[in-house]
């Protein structure tokens, strides 16, 4: 996501009462967005996007990587694949053949 998407969305959910949001479980990460910017300036925000939501500010994931603890998910890149393929044409069975006579267009067989 964006940096623009990113303050959008936070912008969206708009001021949270910190004691609801611990109690349901709500990643710290939201919670310190929200609140960073409400009340933050904006080279500030940036910063804190670059190194915990892309965590590129300081190559943590090149770190990561390196040590193994950065995995890279194929299977959804091939099932968008397997979806943009066009379809083949569905298999006509026996009992669904439709025969046309092509001068008169009445229909043989089962419909």
């Amino acid at each position: 996501a964006s940096l623009t998407y990113w303050r959008e969305k936070y912008e969206r959910l708009g001021a949270v009462s910190l004691g609801q949001e611990v109690q349901r479980g709500r990643p710290r990460t939201h919670i310190a967005s929200i609140q960073l910017l409400q009340h933050r300036q904006k080279h500030q925000q940036e910063l804190f996007y670059r190194t915990a939501i892309m965590q590129s500010e300081y190559n943590e994931l090149p770190f990561m990587a390196e040590h193994g603890l950065v995995i890279r998910v194929d299977g959804v890149k091939e099932l968008l694949e397997y979806y943009d393929q066009p379809r083949e044409a569905p298999e006509l069975l026996p009992g669904q053949v439709r025969l046309h006579d092509l001068q008169s267009g009445l229909k043989f067989g089962r419909a």
